[in-house]
């Protein structure tokens, strides 16, 4: 824990699993195949995770998705932290689907908004299943390279 804050962010492991989802859960984020290498999560200072955030492999870029923060534990930059804990770990384009009013958040890390015309077709049913849950959403883009390696790997891609 760094000073003056009672929290750290650091890479998912697979006992986290049950945490991550229940944030999901309360956040109605994508919980579809949780792996936890795909996951950064902020802990407490009793290691209990309080927040979470996901880069999603596809084949020629990632998805910035399922973040969530507990909401006794809001407005402390926790969520920046995910983000930034995030976007270090790839510096190809990240594509997100958000909600209106968290746009200006991510316009912080560099994303812009995009048609959804130049959604790339893995998204797509993503896409369609959220906007009839939640109404309209927005799609971002971040294209600028950062010096980071790569996505985490694809548990279906696991030898």
């Amino acid at each position: 824990m760094s000073a003056g804050r009672a929290w750290q962010v650091r890479p998912a492991r697979a006992t986290d699993l049950p945490a991550i989802e229940g944030l999901l859960i309360s956040a109605d984020g994508d919980r579809e195949v949780l792996h936890q290498d795909q996951f950064v999560v902020s802990v407490d200072i009793d290691g209990v995770v309080v927040g979470c955030g996901r880069l999603r492999p596809y084949s020629d870029f990632c998805e910035l998705a399922s973040l969530a923060v507990g909401s006794q534990v809001r407005a402390r930059g926790m969520g920046r932290e995910i983000v930034n804990g995030l976007l270090e770990r790839y510096s190809g384009p990240i594509y997100l689907i958000c909600e209106d009013g968290v746009v200006d958040f991510f316009r912080r890390f560099g994303f812009v908004s995009i048609l959804d015309r130049e959604m790339p077709e893995g998204l797509r049913a993503k896409w369609d299943y959220f906007a009839d849950l939640a109404g309209p959403m927005n799609l971002m883009l971040r294209r600028e390279n950062l010096p980071a390696v790569r996505c985490p790997d694809d548990p279906g891609s696991v030898e």
